[in-house]
């Protein structure tokens, strides 16, 4: 994609919904950088000043934004955090369930804002359209940690949002948590939990798009880069096994041509010492 582009399908997603009722979440798609928005009709463009404005007209006072997009080209987070905004990062692969590190990450994340913030300010959720990666996380956390049913918490984001959780693993798999959550089978980790250093905090960089459904939970890389569940092994590259090939077929050579040097030197040595005593005969024999 053109780093000036707009991501897919984004113009088919409004802007912002509303804060969620009984929460303090507001979801959004991603804001773009002005350089992307500039050959958008105004009403089109969405930036982080359309952002924090937007949410401002609803009333509400944003004090946390949490990127889960896969990549940090579409804005400059210096814009949120010099307008007093917390911000913070996890890479989150898109079509995919997120990993219990991605789920662990973001509810500490949650807890500790909500535990340190008393003053009700919004916690602002976004990946590319603001759906998917987004619903799912919110609706999670409030299963885990707020005794929500999967079907409240679905109901509750798809009217806050505007649009409908739409992915079916996304539903399938929030179904079922609910049900082990709510059967007692299993409990969610206690908050807070320590602050892992992996793939998914903001300082690292994302993993390459071949690694991206590696488990990280999941990832091969850094798993998921992050202590993550991943214990394979990498395999050695291609260019790599062509050179080990090419020194071990050079040893190889070079050990058959001082084999055949050290053969022939015992040979003419032989045929020497045979034919020197020879002629050493004949001159005897001749005297």
């Amino acid at each position: 994609m053109p780093p000036r582009s707009i991501p897919d399908r984004w113009l088919d997603y409004s802007p912002m919904g509303r804060q969620m009722e009984g929460t303090r979440f507001i979801s959004f798609k991603v804001p773009l950088k002005v350089g992307i928005c500039s050959n958008l009709p105004s009403e089109d463009s969405f930036t982080v000043p359309d952002m924090i404005q937007g949410i401002s007209d609803q009333g509400g006072r944003l004090g946390l934004v949490i990127d889960l997009t896969f990549t940090t080209r579409y804005y400059n987070k210096q814009d949120i955090i010099k307008a007093g905004i917390k911000y913070e990062k996890i890479f989150t692969a898109g079509k995919e369930v997120p990993s219990d590190d991605v789920v662990q990450e973001f509810a500490s994340i949650v807890h500790n804002f909500e535990t340190e913030n008393k003053d009700d300010s919004l916690i602002g959720v976004h990946c590319t359209h603001g759906v998917n990666r987004t619903g799912y996380l919110v609706c999670r956390y409030l299963i885990d940690y707020k005794h929500f049913t999967a079907e409240k918490a679905i109901a509750a984001f798809n009217k806050a949002r505007g649009h409908d959780l739409e992915r079916e693993n996304y539903l399938e798999h929030l179904q079922q948590r609910s049900a082990l959550v709510q059967s007692g089978e299993v409990k969610p980790p206690k908050l807070p939990l320590p602050r892992k250093q992996g793939p998914t905090r903001e300082r690292d960089q994302p993993p390459s798009r071949e690694r991206r459904y590696a488990p990280y939970d999941q990832r091969r890389r850094d798993r998921h880069r992050s202590g993550g569940s991943s214990s394979q092994q990498e395999q050695p590259s291609a260019p790599c096994l062509h050179s080990i090939m090419g020194w071990t077929l050079g040893v190889v050579l070079l050990g058959y041509s001082l084999y055949n040097h050290w053969y022939m030197q015992g040979v003419m040595e032989e045929w020497i010492q045979e034919h020197m005593t020879q002629i050493f005969s004949s001159r005897c024999s001749i005297t």
